[in-house]
């Protein structure tokens, strides 16, 4: 059988699996059922990385296959535990989270429902009112470590936490790295993956650093960060392996993403968070609750405000909660998916003709 994965669905192996990905960007559903729709042929499953995953079900009902939907961090999952993704500031309650939850449902049906359900009139599926419900349905999977992420309560759903969902990285780190961590005490590393920054980033960034007397290493990402000047004491990097990388630096200041955080998490290096949107918000929070580093949102990043959380994040105190975390956090919770989509299919995934 084939398998089609995603982007952001890193399942490592299985049978007759198909992941696929979504497009935020509506625009893009028409092209988006067509190209899963050709992937799905002969597949026996449909896996959904992510909650954006307008073209998933629809095509799990025309195959008639079932299907899953799995997202990466708890604060995607309808619960009265956790206000939606996006949400700088902290629960407030269940009644509040629940106020939320319903906001953001209608934002979605007023972004998206026009246009999700001209596609399934299209295709000869009946249309939706609510297509946040539909995406994850009642029995949604939950692709998170759960001792940094545990799942929350879900009432009206049976949720499947698989844990996070890791392949092992081969690849070793290049010659110049290599130079470079050998040639002085550990460094800290920057990177904020695909997340965008003002051009004054690697200012601020590198400033901190030499204010925390570190040295550095820059992860250019998709928000171009740069040295200032051609000194010893930073080294520019494109892809790396977080794997061979993160277990070698003093500390791992990211955008507080679900594969960055539980990499530097695993790796039981110091993390800084610098969040951003959406889930990175929550696993900032994660970060401070469970007391394995510290947080600075972008809004208020400054050199002062990153040096004085690195300092934190160094403490011997958060040192030691960051080994013991570390030791918890497990490692095959791509191969429990797989296995469990193989062995339990029947009983854990939407069916076509179920409702959600």
């Amino acid at each position: 059988m084939p398998i089609f994965v995603g982007r952001g669905a890193p399942l490592g192996y299985g049978a007759g699996l198909a992941g696929v990905c979504g497009f935020k960007r509506q625009g893009r559903f028409g092209p988006t059922l067509e190209t899963v729709g050709k992937a799905a042929e002969g597949c026996d499953v449909i896996v959904g990385a992510g909650a954006h995953q307008y073209a998933a079900r629809p095509i799990a009902a025309l195959r008639d296959i079932p299907c899953v939907i799995a997202v990466y961090a708890p604060v995607s999952l309808l619960s009265p535990d956790l206000p939606p993704p996006g949400q700088a500031q902290e629960s407030s309650g269940p009644a509040a989270n629940l106020r939320m939850w319903d906001d953001t449902r209608r934002s979605w049906n007023e972004r998206s429902l026009e246009r999700v359900n001209a596609n399934r009139t299209r295709l000869g599926l009946t249309p939706l009112a609510d297509v946040l419900g539909h995406i994850l349905a009642n029995r949604p999977w939950l692709a998170a470590d759960a001792a940094l992420a545990p799942a929350p309560s879900t009432p009206g759903m049976q949720v499947v936490q698989s844990g996070a969902w890791i392949l092992s990285d081969s690849k070793t780190l290049s010659p110049e790295l290599e130079a470079f961590l050998s040639d002085g005490e550990p460094p800290v590393y920057f990177g904020f993956g695909s997340m965008p920054a003002a051009k004054k980033t690697s200012h601020t960034l590198i400033e901190a650093a030499r204010a925390a007397g570190r040295r550095m290493i820059l992860s250019r990402g998709w928000a171009d960060l740069e040295p200032l000047d051609d000194t010893s004491e930073c080294i520019v990097v494109g892809d790396v392996s977080h794997q061979a990388l993160f277990p070698r630096v003093a500390a791992v200041v990211h955008h507080g993403g679900a594969g960055t955080t539980t990499a530097a998490a695993l790796a039981g290096a110091a993390k800084v968070a610098v969040p951003m949107f959406s889930d990175q918000f929550y696993w900032s929070q994660r970060i401070r609750d469970l007391g394995i580093g510290s947080a600075v949102p972008m809004t208020t990043l400054n050199a002062d405000a990153l040096a004085a959380a690195l300092r934190e994040a160094f403490e011997p105190a958060i040192a030691a909660r960051t080994r013991i975390v570390a030791a918890n956090v497990a490692t095959n919770g791509a191969e429990t998916a797989a296995r469990r989509l193989v062995e339990y299919s029947g009983a854990l995934l939407w069916h076509p003709g179920e409702p959600y």
